[in-house]
Parts: structure tokens; C-alpha cells; sequence
């Protein structure tokens, strides 16, 4: 891989997470009007020159340009921070499944009705004040969106909250996993609920 391959990889992953009208996958990473010209034009070609080298392969460096936009590291400056972003971003898709009826839990033990938990009626819904404070991951978020389509409830926050709600949207595609044993956790979920409430 090159460094200008590097470049137009960060540049469809980049327009993928921060435009509503361009899609990654639709477009299989196509761009127009990004010359090598224009690349070695650049000061900072040699980052991307770096990247390249460090991830010999295509799908790596996809991963750690993903994990390092879902993470808030825009820049994907090789550094320890975006290394570490990576490494989290592997470790949780590993364990997603675990990781999902951890959040759950977490949400059970603290919270009357979920419903209200998600719900923006009184201000800022609990769901996304735990996601800000770091006690619900951003993949929970994502799969909780799969499920439940709550940021179409969401609607009156989206210009305090648009690049949020824009990553979570946009990272679906690449939030994968097991569909039958995420619903079933989750209806394991709602059952206890149910059963929460009716005490």
C-alpha cells in the first residue's frame, strides 16, 4: 500500500463519518477529483506515508481509521492514542456480544422504565448522558439505535448533538454482530424490565 492509497482510504472514511450523503460501502470508497498531484502537494503526505507502511494491509487500516473516527480522533495521527483506539475497537468487537448485556445491565440496575430512559420528553434522555459519560459504549449505542430507532425520537437535539447522532448512524455498517444472540440479550432485557416494573 501507498501512501496515496492511505490518503483516499482516510478521505471515503472521513466523508462517510462527517456528510450525510456519502456512503463508504455504497460507493466501495470511490472518489472523485483526488490526484496523486494534489496528495504530495500536501505538508503532511508523510503521515500517510508512515500509515501506510505500519498497516500493510487494506482492511487494517480501515479498522484503524474507523476506530479512530468513532473515538473522536478525527486527525488518525499515528500516535498512542490512536493505537489505543484501535486496540479497544478490536477488543469490544470481540467481545460485543458480552459487551451489549454489560450496557444493559448497567442501564437495568440504575433506571425505573426504559422507556424513560430513552425518551428526550424531560430534557436530555439518561441513554445519551450515560453514553457522554462513558458508562454506555459507543457500540451498544449503535446497536440500541438497530433496535429501537430512538434517534428518530431524538429529533429537537440534533443541532446541539448532529455529529454524535451522525457517527452512530454512520457506524452501523461496521458494527457487526451476531443478530440472533444480540436479540436474544435484549429481549432478556425487556423481560427483566417488564418484570422490574410490575414490582
Amino acid at each position: 500500500m501507498t501512501g496515496y492509497e492511505a490518503y483516499k482510504l482516510y478521505l471515503a472514511l472521513k466523508l462517510h463519518f462527517t456528510t450525510e450523503d456519502y456512503d463508504v460501502i455504497e460507493t466501495q470508497g470511490r472518489l472523485l477529483n483526488v490526484s496523486k498531484t494534489s496528495f504530495e502537494r500536501r505538508t503532511d503526505y508523510k503521515l500517510f506515508e508512515k500509515l501506510a507502511r505500519k498497516f500493510i494491509s487494506k482492511s487494517d487500516l480501515i479498522q484503524f481509521i474507523i476506530a479512530n473516527f468513532v473515538y473522536g480522533n478525527k486527525n488518525v495521527i499515528y500516535s498512542q492514542e490512536s493505537y489505543d483506539n484501535l486496540i479497544t475497537w478490536k477488543k469490544r468487537k470481540e467481545s460485543i456480544t458480552w459487551q451489549f448485556s454489560n450496557d444493559l445491565d448497567e442501564i437495568l440496575n440504575k433506571n425505573d422504565n426504559f422507556e424513560d430512559f430513552i425518551n428526550p420528553k424531560s430534557g436530555m434522555p439518561k441513554l445519551f448522558n450515560y453514553y457522554l459519560g462513558g458508562n454506555i459504549t459507543f457500540e451498544s449505542m449503535v446497536i440500541l439505535q438497530n433496535l429501537t430507532n430512538y434517534l428518530s425520537k431524538w429529533e429537537s437535539m440534533i443541532i446541539l448533538w448532529h455529529d454524535h447522532f451522525l457517527m452512530i448512524r454512520k457506524a452501523r455498517p461496521f458494527v457487526k454482530y451476531n443478530v440472533a444472540k444480540i436479540n436474544n440479550v435484549y429481549q432478556k432485557f425487556l423481560d427483566l424490565q417488564t418484570n422490574k416494573d410490575s414490582l
